[in-house]
């Protein structure tokens, strides 16, 4: 469709495909799951483009960069996406970013940037073992995909010996509440350069995309009992970010 946010029979096959796992219909959910990943429309992110493809990164972060989210940018993996625009009626706007986002600045040498995805209030965290099960080749680990570090940006605060641009790692260490070093991840980082404080965002957002398809498609056959396709399924997911196979068992 060339209305980016229009919901369109991918969208309805992939729903099917879950209902289908959920009424215990195996069968059916994978009639309708392999649909959608073998319609010739939709495919995975494998390699760099659009907004920020001449800047260091990786392919699989770049689908959820404001600018190349969306179909008509580029995102062949995007099935359903939502529109939000600031300042036009009816536009939208989520908080993601304050949900996931750390309260970065509350350590020393730091202060509030667009580059670190604006003001955040750590609502939300990843788990320490989580983040431990990727594998260090594993780009939905790596630090485009998770913050891994900082550069210290306010000199009115710098700790005693560091300078402007010093590296502030983040730390997985022991759990607590409202840890402002904590990792987090860089999917929704966004804020407006001329508001970086401001609570909304309005980057449109990826509801559904076409790797979940592979994993409903891999339960699917997986209940079929046919855990061998179901693993080749999953490893199509796992190849793509860098991470190592799995086998049938």
């Amino acid at each position: 469709s060339p209305n980016d946010g229009k919901l369109t029979k991918a969208v309805a096959q992939h729903y099917l495909a879950e209902m289908y796992l959920a009424a215990g219909d195996a069968a059916k959910a994978e009639v309708e799951a392999s649909a959608v990943i073998n319609d010739g429309v939709h495919h995975l992110i494998t390699a760099r483009y659009g907004v920020h493809q001449n800047e260091p990164g990786v392919a699989f972060m770049d689908q959820f960069q404001d600018g190349n989210v969306n179909r008509s940018e580029g995102n062949t993996e995007a099935l359903w996406v939502f529109q939000y625009a600031q300042n036009v009626n009816g536009g939208g706007s989520s908080i993601m970013r304050r949900s996931w986002v750390t309260r970065y600045e509350s350590n020393k040498g730091m202060a509030l940037a667009p580059e670190y995805g604006g003001r955040g209030i750590g609502r939300l965290a990843i788990t320490r073992y989580a983040l431990n099960l990727y594998e260090p080749s594993d780009v939905r680990g790596g630090q485009y995909a998770i913050r891994r570090f900082y550069l210290y940006n306010n000199p009115a605060n710098l700790p005693a010996g560091k300078h402007l641009g010093d590296t502030l790692f983040t730390v997985v260490g022991a759990e607590k509440v409202s840890n402002p070093l904590w990792p987090s991840t860089r999917k929704w980082d966004w804020a407006d350069p001329a508001d970086p404080t401001g609570a909304l965002q309005y980057n449109d957002q990826p509801y559904i995309r076409l790797a979940e398809t592979y994993l409903l498609l891999a339960e699917a056959q997986l209940k079929l009992g046919h855990p061998g396709d179901a693993a080749a399924t999953i490893n199509i997911l796992r190849e793509r970010a860098g991470a190592s196979d799995i086998d049938a068992g």
